[in-house]
């Protein structure tokens, strides 16, 4: 796994990164001033955390937590065989800690063995494998029994990739994720420093908010929890009740995902294509790209009852023989037969015509094997002779279907555009009857040269 640290002095001498950053979010207890209180630095320390806890629980509990905006990944411009660029962006983990990049950053591609602290702070390194146990034992003691396996692995996997013998390098797959982290900087001296053992104790005086990019060789244990479909419940309704009946938890994830690299191989380019934004990563919608969604749903929702097609002549998906469909259905010289559609308003009478009012003739061939044929049949469309018409019919010509479809197998297939035919009020007619402008019209019938064929 390999690391890039945030540019908030962590890189500079003299400064560490904090190790034990709190998840849990304790019971809220304040500082009551009163005049000749004596205020040490635990009451600033107190008064601090109080704020930020809050601030936490408001931003899990009320909004959730992920990526609000940025942070895409993409490779680099310039050396996209050995890194990748994540934008500036803003991003809230699921402990409430606030992510941000102020502008875009590298990440080297390659991941190496993790390598441990130095020693000089050994204290660190317990503290840290404290706070990995917040997320529980099941990451933090899978990691411990695999250690050595794994750091084996890797390193077998650096030598393969250094050996230039090696003329056919295994694509592998990288997951990226950000985590917060804090930079102690400005140390000073502390010589009132109760947890001193001498004279010359040093102490931060500022904790920088900042950020790390980790990449990992391997799917992590937490990432398809941290991942998965929070709207996995089959009925959008259970999922509702389910979310209210209980407080979100804090799962103290390791960090955030942002995307998997598919298919690299060392030493070549990565392509935007091979990177996976979306799916890996949780998104956290902010207000105003919600007023925005819902301005759009509300635009494309129509406030009044839209025009549908209430009423045809022809019985849906009816099976009958050619004579039955000649006599009900194509028209002569002596009567007019054809495919009555009525609409319960008044539509634009020239936007129906014989391209957004047709039949499709499918005919079936007498060995299964073979491929169907299939015609657009030529037709005649009747309306009124008027701007607006409540009404409209299709009427194959009887040439065409005294030669062609007398005494044949065949299926027709009536459809109506309706995404192009608007009502008088402008609104586009509603051919699926799903409360929506706009649709396709479809209905057939299933001809036969007798009712045994």
């Amino acid at each position: 796994m390999s690391t890039a640290i945030a540019d908030c002095g962590c890189k500079d001498p003299g400064t560490r990164e904090k190790a034990c950053l709190c998840c849990d979010i304790p019971v809220f207890c304040r500082n009551n001033y009163y005049r000749g209180k004596l205020l040490t630095e635990r009451e600033f320390a107190d008064e601090q955390r109080y704020l930020i806890d809050k601030m936490r629980l408001h931003s899990v509990a009320l909004h959730g937590w992920g990526v609000v905006c940025g942070l895409m990944v993409k490779p680099h411009p310039h050396c996209p065989e050995r890194r990748l660029v994540v934008s500036e962006g803003f991003a809230v983990d699921d402990c409430g800690h606030e992510i941000r990049l102020l502008k875009d950053d590298d990440c080297i591609l390659l991941p190496k063995p993790e390598t441990r602290p130095p020693a000089a702070h050994p204290e660190q390194e317990h503290e840290r494998e404290e706070t990995q146990r917040e997320y529980g034992e099941r990451e933090h003691r899978g990691r411990d029994e695999d250690e050595d396996e794994e750091e084996e692995g890797e390193q077998a996997g650096l030598a393969e990739e250094q050996d230039g013998c090696d003329d056919a390098p295994q694509p592998r797959t990288l997951y990226l994720c950000i985590r917060y982290a804090e930079c102690e900087t400005e140390f000073s001296p502390a010589p009132f420093d109760d947890c001193s053992c001498t004279n010359s104790s040093l102490r931060p005086n500022r904790v920088c908010e900042g950020y790390k990019l980790e990449l990992y060789d391997h799917e992590p244990k937490f990432w398809e929890e941290a991942t998965q479909d929070a709207c996995a419940d089959e009925h959008c309704r259970e999922y509702y009740h389910h979310a209210r009946r209980q407080c979100p938890k804090l799962n103290c994830y390791p960090c955030l995902p942002l995307a998997v690299i598919r298919d690299v191989i060392p030493g070549q380019r990565v392509t935007a294509d091979q990177i996976e934004n979306w799916k890996p990563r949780r998104q956290l919608v902010s207000t105003a790209t919600l007023d925005q969604v819902v301005r759009c749903i509300l635009d494309r929702i129509p406030t009044e009852k839209l025009t549908y097609i209430d009423e045809t002549n022809w019985e849906h998906a009816r099976r009958c023989t050619c004579h039955e469909f000649m006599s009900d259905h194509a028209s002569s010289h002596e009567r007019i037969r054809g495919f009555h559609i009525h609409f319960s308003d008044e539509v634009r009478s020239a936007a129906i015509d014989t391209r957004s009012f047709q039949a499709l003739v499918v005919f079936r061939p007498e060995n299964m094997e073979n491929p169907r044929h299939m015609q657009i049949a030529p037709a005649h469309i009747d309306k009124e002779h008027d701007e607006k018409t409540r009404w409209c019919r299709l009427r194959i010509d009887p040439a065409y279907a005294r030669k062609h479809l007398d005494n044949q197998n065949f299926d027709l297939f009536i459809t109506l555009k309706c995404d192009h035919i608007p009502d008088v009020h402008g609104r586009r007619v509603d051919g699926n009857r799903d409360n929506i402008q706009g649709g396709t019209f479809e209905s057939w019938i299933r001809v036969r040269r007798t009712r045994s064929s």
